[in-house]
């Protein structure tokens, strides 16, 4: 082969290799990428509440069994069916960026009386907005929903949520529904008029079977 033939064949060798070498390198730019934007769409994803979120079970995993159990009670208590996502009256909203804040006449025709409760333990407001400014919440999602109301059961006494923290003990619970009555008011024994309160064994019996559920 002349030393011309030679050269012209290099420089065409040279010149496939570093078109192959680039396609490689773009094909793994663009893999990586795609990873990345579904990677971010997994986190974006997962910032907002799951219809599961909404209805059920407590979303605040890291809370003791006892606790999330009792959490359970004060949702059937209040009447939202374990739903984070309605308000006094069971009117069911979307927003999850803020307490929704809407007043609504009583559902059973009681005159002169209406809430702006709201989520799954029912907060009025003022009581959200408390809980808000001392746990630094950004939103009203479920998961905050199931710190603030353990900041209400804490803000009630320390020895309230110890008795909470053990209420697999009958004693404790009754203990604990009776200090948390004048918090939320669904719990016996009736403390404010006009509303309808559960008995203390339907709540026992609510309490055990989500024991069972999260042990």
């Amino acid at each position: 082969m002349s030393r011309l033939s030679f050269c012209k064949s290099f420089r065409i060798s040279v010149t496939l290799w570093t078109v192959v070498i680039f396609a490689g390198c773009r094909s793994i730019n663009k893999e990586s990428g795609d990873a990345s934007r579904s990677d971010e769409s997994e986190v974006l994803a997962s910032s907002k509440p799951t219809s599961s979120a909404v209805v059920g079970v407590v979303t605040a995993t890291d809370l003791p069994v006892p606790v999330r159990a009792f959490l359970d009670v004060i949702a059937f208590a209040e009447g939202t069916d374990g739903r984070y996502d309605v308000v006094y009256g069971g009117t069911p909203f979307s927003d999850f960026s803020d307490h929704p804040r809407i007043w609504r006449a009583s559902p059973w025709g009681t005159s002169g009386v209406g809430s702006d409760a709201a989520g799954r333990y029912q907060f009025l407001s003022n009581s959200w907005d408390e809980a808000r400014q001392a746990l630094r919440l950004k939103d009203f999602s479920p998961a905050n929903q199931d710190r603030a109301a353990v900041y209400l059961i804490k803000r009630n006494s320390g020895a309230t949520y110890e008795r909470v923290k053990f209420s697999q003990h009958r004693a404790n619970f009754n203990a604990a529904v009776l200090s948390l009555s004048y918090v939320w008011a669904s719990l016996p024994p009736q403390r404010y008029k006009n509303q309808h309160v559960r008995s203390s064994e339907e709540l026992w019996a609510v309490y055990q079977r989500a024991l069972r559920q999260y042990e």
